[in-house]
């Protein structure tokens, strides 16, 4: 574990994961993003804009953030719960980060297009 790095603290000091489960819950985050990319998030990005896929991905990080840092609540709870609540904020918040620069560049690009010509 690195000094400094808040998640994996939290993974394996609350939830206790050992370095291989850290590990696992990675790779599984990754490869849920890859397939969501193609199968939900292009569809939507079409559909809804580049603008309002854009301010949407921003309030869903800002939720997962705050769903990410009560995570440990109560103290009572089972660490399957904990572990589940923390994944679907880590889930929500990858596959934003993902998204969002695709959502941005576009306007970018959009608007450099607009402005020259």
């Amino acid at each position: 574990m690195r000094a400094g790095n808040t998640q994996n603290a939290f993974r394996f000091g609350v939830l206790g994961w050992s370095p291989p489960q850290s590990s696992y819950f990675t790779s599984g985050t990754n490869l849920v993003s890859v397939l969501t990319q193609s199968t939900c998030i292009q569809p939507l990005l079409k559909r809804l804009g580049n603008r309002s896929f854009f301010q949407a991905a921003t309030l869903l990080s800002a939720v997962s953030y705050i769903i990410q840092s009560q995570s440990w609540r109560p103290h009572g709870s089972s660490a399957l719960r904990k572990a589940l609540q923390y994944g679907a904020a880590v889930l929500v918040l990858k596959v934003c980060q993902d998204t969002m620069p695709l959502a941005a560049r576009a306007m970018v690009v959009k608007q450099g297009l607009t402005v020259s010509g």
